[in-house]
């Protein structure tokens, strides 16, 4: 069961694929993490941007679950037969195993982020994540996949004047106004596929739209005002759920005790 899940699920050739539940280090993929500024170097690129960067990053994880290890294995019998038989006849492995499980994510699989001469910033993300598990006490695979796309803007305003008035007073500052904006249009589903009934049933999934803004400004080297706005809406794929909206909106007052 386990070799025929890691070549399905890794796109290797049955043939081939290793036979052992846990996996040697020439087994796995290696996980990496790639960002590449050189195009801001370009002349024509210079002149209209500050910072130019281009993003990808790759991450695995195999996991075993929890197992038992049959005490009577014996790897180092002379004729060969390092497994045994229970008294039904049933094969007994060196491990029994309850789960395993595959965890991918391309976080980004592609990024661009910018700045502008004008410092305006732009910010461009797709995400795609998928986590598979297999349990073999039930001979069932939960298959998790998600793809999103993440838009963002920012930008600042150098040295707004504001004026605050408390307890009949007025008192004016002057500070950077960092503004940003976050959309996310984000795809789950989760499969179950049974085994032996040959049935791929989608449990539940949905497509997020989050919306993300804030508003920042430095009152001193220690108080730092935002203000907020925060909206996620949850439209379900599946018919046993139903459509969901929150939001989020108000002020933080930060106070920093370290010295900046």
């Amino acid at each position: 069961m386990i070799p025929a899940f890691m070549a399905a699920y890794t796109n290797k050739d049955a043939n081939s694929v290793t036979l052992r539940s846990m996996p040697g280090i020439l087994s796995m993929m290696p996980n990496w993490k790639i960002q590449y500024d050189g195009l801001q170097k370009n002349e024509f690129i210079k002149k209209y941007l500050k910072q130019f960067n281009l993003n990808h990053s790759y991450r695995s994880t195999y996991s075993v679950g929890s197992y038992t290890t049959n005490l009577l294995y014996d790897p180092d019998l002379s004729d060969g037969m390092n497994y045994i038989r229970d008294q039904q006849d049933n094969f007994l492995a060196q491990r029994e195993i309850a789960s395993i499980s595959i965890s991918e994510s391309l976080s980004p699989l592609f990024g661009i982020d910018a700045t502008l001469q004008n410092s305006l910033q732009a910010r461009v993300e797709l995400k795609r994540n998928r986590n598979i598990s297999l349990s073999l006490s039930n001979n069932q695979v939960m298959e998790n996949r998600s793809n999103e796309i993440v838009i963002g803007t920012g930008y600042r305003f150098d040295q707004v004047p504001v004026t605050i008035k408390a307890g009949g007073n007025q008192r004016k500052f002057e500070s950077d106004l960092d503004l940003r904006l976050d959309m996310s249009i984000r795809d789950n589903i989760m499969i179950m596929r049974k085994l032996e009934e040959d049935v791929n049933v989608p449990t539940s999934g949905q497509t997020s739209i989050t919306a993300k803004f804030t508003a920042s400004y430095r009152l001193s080297t220690r108080f730092e005002l935002k203000f907020y706005y925060d909206q996620v809406i949850n439209k379900p794929i599946v018919q046993t759920s139903y459509a969901t909206s929150n939001t989020k909106i108000g002020f933080n007052l930060r106070f920093t005790l370290a010295n900046m």
